[in-house]
């Protein structure tokens, strides 16, 4: 996170979620979007004074590492 110009700004925050054990051949990590409630949710009575969770965005990125290739899930924060 970059504070410099707080607090007039704006924060992009990811979160990435992978396995170092296993690759993508074993396993494979996707998004759920069951009954149409979204993968990713918050806890609405949780509130910070000083700051708002604009947006949270799902999406996908692809690494290799040591083990093989991976498939993660990103998580992006926007505050």
């Amino acid at each position: 996170m970059d504070l410099w110009k707080y607090p007039l700004d704006s924060q992009h925050c990811p979160l990435r979620v992978l396995s170092y054990a296993y690759p993508e051949t074993v396993l494979r990590l996707v998004w759920s979007d069951k009954d149409g409630n979204p993968p990713i949710d918050r806890n609405r009575e949780i509130t910070m004074p000083d700051m708002q969770l604009k947006d949270i965005r799902t999406g996908y990125c692809n690494g290799t590492y040591a083990t093989g290739s991976s498939n993660d899930g990103i998580e992006q924060l926007l505050v």
